[in-house]
């Protein structure tokens, strides 16, 4: 954004929403990669009628219903094929855990952090999904 469309965007620092993770302050919360890219969406689509809400709120929805992780992205990932769940919810910390005892790990894991680190992917990837549907006009 930075680059394409400049200011205001050029006013944003790189490392902004590093308090995001792990759930925000490290403390389980609302998954880290879903509140940065829902104040993406807010940025991009802000209005009268609450467009920003909506998305955002699609984005949430999205997540609680999805299995993650999911092998998009194992071509670049270290763990290949792991175990997926269903998180039924949007925080961290019930995400992770329910994950973590199906793949039978714990939180300092490599495979842990590399699940999370493909599922902040999947939710970047379908942001850009939901905002390329709205600026093309197709968003339902």
């Amino acid at each position: 954004m930075k680059e394409q469309v400049g200011h205001p965007y050029t006013l944003l620092p790189d490392d902004m929403m590093q308090i995001a993770a792990g759930g925000y302050a490290d403390q389980g919360t609302l998954c880290g990669s879903l509140g940065a890219c829902a104040s993406i969406i807010n940025l991009v689509t802000i209005d009268k009628d609450k467009t920003h809400t909506k998305l955002a709120a699609e984005l949430i929805n999205w997540y609680g219903q999805q299995s993650f992780p999911s092998t998009k992205f194992d071509a670049i990932a270290t763990q290949k094929k792991q175990v997926q769940t269903v998180p039924n919810s949007p925080l961290c910390h019930v995400s992770v855990s329910g994950w973590m005892m199906e793949a039978g790990t714990s939180y300092p894991d490599k495979g842990r952090k590399d699940r999370c680190a493909k599922v902040a992917a999947e939710v970047a990837y379908h942001t850009v999904e939901i905002l390329n549907d709205y600026t093309a006009g197709t968003y339902k």
